[in-house]
């Protein structure tokens, strides 16, 4: 079996046990299935998207030319992991492609919200797979490390907290009224 099989093949596999287990969190009436359906494939589509993004070879080579390649690496420098050096985000195309860090994880929160209903779940689910995401990339002669986990967690942190100003708007109108 090709390398490149075997990355899609695990691209697949890690979509469909992240977000099947999701299917049975909570019961819909005739009305609502359409949109959980709906909910969970897109929850299903954003984790591939990041899922494909993490274990291509070059992120830029995906986007500027559409060309996806994978190079599994069986026994990757695991130290690697520990990274915490920030002066490589001194170039603007570190700073944006961080900031895509950050945006695809706050992304990834509502939609895990929205399909387990639970904040914290959400925040959770979303935490372990940036980790998963970062040791992923390992295997895949990719960078992973914690410095991107904290920048992900950045994009979890921002949606987490303006899911809490949202919530107590919405409970000081209702109050008001």
């Amino acid at each position: 079996m090709k390398k490149t099989s075997i990355g899609v093949i695990g691209v697949f596999f890690v979509t469909f046990c992240f977000t099947v287990p999701s299917m049975y969190l909570h019961v819909q009436d005739a009305a609502g299935k359409e949109a959980v359906f709906m909910h969970r494939l897109l929850l299903a589509g954003w984790i591939f998207f990041i899922l494909l993004s993490v274990c291509t070879e070059s992120f830029s080579d995906m986007v500027v030319s559409q060309t996806v390649a994978f190079h599994f690496h069986p026994h990757p420098d695991l130290n690697q992991f520990l990274d915490m050096d920030f002066t490589q985000l001194t170039t603007p195309e570190a700073v944006i492609q961080k900031i895509g860090h950050a945006f695809s994880f706050f992304v990834l929160t509502y939609l895990l919200w929205k399909q387990w209903s639970r904040i914290k779940w959400a925040s959770a689910g979303a935490f372990v797979f940036a980790v998963f995401t970062e040791i992923i990339q390992l295997f895949f002669s990719r960078n992973g490390c914690i410095r991107d986990v904290l920048i992900d967690s950045v994009g979890i942190a921002l949606f987490l907290g303006l899911f809490v100003i949202a919530k107590r708007k919405k409970h000081e109108m209702y109050e008001k009224y």
